[in-house]
C-alpha cells in the first residue's frame, strides 16, 4: 500500500538492497533498451 508523506507524493517502501536485485537490474536494462526506440510522447504515457 502506498504511504503518503506531508512533504512528498505517495511512495512505496522497498528494501535497501533492491538496487542489487537481479530482476530489478534486468527491468532497468530492458526499459533503457526500449526507451531508446520510443518517442518522448510514448515515454510520458508509461
Amino acid at each position: 500500500m502506498a504511504k503518503t508523506s506531508e512533504i512528498t507524493k505517495p511512495y512505496f517502501s522497498h528494501d535497501e538492497s533492491a538496487s542489487q536485485d537481479g530482476k530489478i537490474l534486468k527491468m532497468f536494462r530492458d526499459f533503457r533498451k526500449l526507451s531508446k526506440e520510443m518517442t518522448r510522447e510514448e515515454l510520458s504515457t508509461r
